[in-house]
């Protein structure tokens, strides 16, 4: 299927020895951007499984909404993410030259087919250090959203709340700012990818009574960078499989 198709691009090997060169002068600014941290995908987990445990001990409602973005970086648009670069404090100096490579005229090769040299206006190179840290000066301007965290091309925002109606309407209003709202960068949102996660039945139960029509997943377990966080009372989503395995090997 040609729509699944990704593009892979080579850098050009003098940009690589500057991006290396210059990442150092970056490394401050990336970390404020970043809380002053670049968390792995566990730690992610980790410090949201926290915060939903520390919900359930103080007897309030704690909800969670996870997002996947389609082809983040290859749709991200370059104008956006110059000037929301700039606004989040980069050197104009490096943000210039990080985006010039951008707007040199480019080929495209599919299937041995090759383009005319087209001018394009979108997409950056996933594999250029710097790359994450335009998409995140772009979450960060454009979004606005409280609690946010980025991890790539997942997003995922969350409420603690005292009940059940305030965190439900919570997450139902920021997650339809988000479907407006990250298009306008570039990318779109899987919406069969989304989910919802909550810490009593109640929330779950009002969500899909006033959202009957939602395509995401809804329920007291989410999985997401290859972490799960799992509500009160609920065992692990692989616990049987991995037991029926276990078996297997034994007969």
């Amino acid at each position: 299927d040609d729509g699944e198709l990704r593009p892979i691009a080579i850098l050009p090997y003098i940009y690589r020895i500057w991006m290396a060169v210059r990442k150092a002068d970056t490394r401050e600014r990336t970390r404020n951007m970043h809380d002053g941290a670049f968390d792995s995908a566990e730690s992610h987990a980790w410090n949201l499984a926290v915060k939903a445990e520390l919900a359930r001990h103080e007897g309030k409602v704690f909800m969670a909404a996870f997002l996947d973005c389609v082809k983040c970086y290859e749709v991200l648009e370059h104008q956006m993410a110059y000037d929301a670069t700039l606004a989040e404090g980069c050197d104009p100096a490096i943000a210039d030259l990080s985006f010039d490579m951008y707007r040199k005229t480019t080929t495209v090769q599919v299937h041995g087919a090759v383009t005319e040299p087209i001018q394009p206006k979108r997409g950056i190179l996933a594999g250029c250090g710097i790359a994450v840290h335009h998409l995140k000066a772009s979450v960060n301007h454009r979004l606005h959203v409280p609690d946010l965290k980025d991890y790539v091309d997942d997003l995922t925002f969350h409420t603690v709340q005292k009940t059940v109606e305030q965190a439900v309407i919570y997450i139902d209003e920021w997650l339809a700012h988000m479907n407006e709202a990250v298009p306008q960068m570039g990318p779109n949102l899987s919406v069969q990818k989304e989910q919802v996660f909550f810490n009593k039945s109640a929330a779950g139960k009002l969500w899909m009574k006033i959202r009957p029509d939602y395509k995401g997943k809804v329920a007291s377990q989410a999985k997401q960078l290859g972490c799960t966080l799992r509500g009160p009372n609920k065992s692990s989503l692989t616990k049987g499989p991995k037991v029926d395995e276990a078996c297997n090997r034994a007969k």
